[in-house]
């Protein structure tokens, strides 16, 4: 796509307004933001923040998925970049964050991998009747490489795909890492100071790096690497073992150098690297044919290209996109962020932000303990 269909269809959406069915989505949509904001509001603090900083985790999932799914209809007043809508991400953003109070708050599980998978069990269903209502007002679609990946099993009632059961809990589990990674920037007490053993955080970057091509396989093919790296369709060892070994050289590097440094300044270091080291070398792959984008990606791009490299500047902004995300699900369970840390309760010391972790000694504790 150039400029010239870029504005084409950005001019389209002036000349057709939204059908009633639509902008009545579109108000509740709002007005739910708005009731869970004041419902919030009233019993936790800095609940602007909290808004803030998980729409932004949701907004960069969708900005980098978009290829992968199709929102039409809503009226140009809703998007925010081509079919990125913000009434997407205010529907999400306002879901998850009920649910993160209704555990954190309600259920009060010990921190860890229980309140996390409560997260999930909770959410995901939620997630899917909202992709069901969109489906059903014909202003949610999938483009035919996430439809052919998807295969055409449905779920049944929902009629929303049976791989949603997977998209679903791989979308909200790295938005929700990306929201706890960085809850220390509104919540008091600082990040805690680890250096996990190696092998562990190797793993994390496995689960992480699979977990996410799984989710985007529709975007990009590989093509050109040995029979036997293959493990699931297009999926290579070679290019997964590439992405893991690149961010685990990095925390190292980062780990090493700066390892008293504030965890934003670190987090920011070991994106930067990473993202200063893998964009020539995936210029390469998509010079070379080892990497090539599906249809509905390459109809996404600009046309507008790196002077270096001549890599597609859609490619460029992906690539720490995908990184912020892997980085921060990899740094929340490796220990680098006190999973006790959550919402404080509005007319409640900070301290009360440690009350969950107090009923599993050895959790919280520790990672206070670590702190710097």
């Amino acid at each position: 796509m150039n400029w010239q269909e870029l504005w084409e269809e950005l001019r389209s959406r002036y000349e057709y307004l939204p059908r009633l069915e639509v902008l009545v989505f579109e108000v509740v949509v709002v007005v739910g933001a708005f009731l869970t904001y004041r419902y919030l509001n009233a019993r936790i603090e800095r609940t602007a923040q909290h808004f803030v900083l998980l729409a932004i985790g949701v907004f960069l999932y969708e900005f980098f998925t978009s290829p992968m799914w199709q929102v039409t209809g809503l009226g140009f007043w809703a998007y925010v970049y081509r079919d990125v809508s913000w009434i997407y991400t205010l529907a999400w953003t306002s879901l998850i964050l009920l649910v993160v109070y209704f555990v954190d708050r309600v259920l009060k599980p010990p921190a860890g991998w229980r309140r996390f998978a409560l997260y999930l069990l909770i959410v995901t269903p939620f997630s899917l009747l909202l992709e069901a209502v969109g489906l059903w007002l014909g202003v949610r679609g999938y483009s035919p490489e996430t439809l052919a990946a998807a295969g055409p099993l449905r779920i049944p009632l929902l009629d929303v795909p049976l791989a949603g059961l997977y998209y679903a809990p791989v979308f909200m589990g790295l938005v929700l890492t990306f929201y706890k990674h960085w809850l220390p920037v509104i919540e008091p007490g600082p990040a805690p100071v680890v250096h996990p053993w190696w092998v562990k955080r190797l793993g994390l970057l496995v689960v992480g790096v699979l977990l996410f091509e799984f989710a985007v396989e529709p975007m990009a093919m590989n093509s050109g690497f040995p029979s036997w790296s293959y493990i699931y369709h297009d999926m290579t060892l070679i290019m997964t073992g590439f992405w893991v070994a690149l961010v685990g050289l990095c925390f190292l590097i980062v780990d090493r150098f700066l390892h008293r440094a504030d965890y934003r300044l670190r987090f920011a270091a070991i994106l930067a690297l990473a993202t200063i080291i893998a964009t020539p070398i995936e210029g390469w792959y998509l010079a070379e044919g080892y990497r090539t984008y599906g249809p509905s990606a390459i109809e996404a791009f600009s046309g507008i290209k790196t002077l270096i490299g001549g890599i597609p500047i859609e490619v460029v902004a992906a690539i720490p996109i995908y990184l912020s995300l892997a980085i921060a699900f990899v740094r929340y369970w490796d220990g680098n962020v006190d999973q006790s840390l959550s919402m404080t309760p509005r007319g409640r010391p900070a301290s009360e932000n440690l009350s969950i972790a107090a009923a599993t000694p050895g959790q919280g504790a520790g990672a206070a303990m670590q702190r710097s």
